[in-house]
């Protein structure tokens, strides 16, 4: 069965043209736009993300998200080891969690302050509004409640490199 599909490409969009009996290869529902136009948006993979927590299934699900959204990702389960890769390396944004063992958020978000004071800081916590003012008044860029909501995590990671 040959499919037929046709597209044009519009500033900042592709649209897809399907018959009534095909299905669309891109069913995700945040790249779709009004119309079913398929937004162009993505990440730029000249933008790095740290990422940071000590969970390793939640660092590699959001990991694997923001690739697929076209980010260059590092990770680390690991508050120490996500310092020396901050002495090491330049980051657009850091993504961590608040409650780590050894180097929790707070003394990291101090270490990166200290190193790079403009990279933008987004924290994840499953205790959003009791974390959410403390580490904004420390530096914070913002707070990323969990579970995540990905369509908001995208959001949120897309505004904190704009601030950068």
């Amino acid at each position: 069965m040959s499919r037929n599909v046709g597209y044009e490409i519009h500033e900042t969009a592709i649209c897809f043209n399907f018959s009534a009996k095909q299905r669309p290869l891109i069913t995700r529902n945040s790249r779709l736009g009004p119309a079913g136009i398929i937004n162009a948006d993505r990440g730029n993979m000249h933008d790095k993300i740290l990422l940071v927590d000590d969970d390793p299934r939640n660092l590699q699900n959001l990991g694997h998200f923001l690739r697929s959204e076209g980010f260059d990702i590092n990770e680390t389960c690991d508050g120490s080891e996500a310092v020396r890769m901050l002495e090491n390396n330049a980051f657009d944004l850091v993504i961590s969690d608040v409650i780590m063992p050894g180097v929790n958020g707070l003394q990291l978000l101090e270490r990166i302050r200290s190193l790079s004071p403009k990279t933008p800081v987004l924290f994840m916590s499953g205790y959003g509004s009791i974390h959410r003012t403390h580490m904004i008044e420390h530096g914070a860029t913002d707070l990323i409640t969990k579970p995540f909501d990905l369509n908001e995590v995208l959001s949120k990671v897309k505004q904190a490199l704009l601030m950068s």
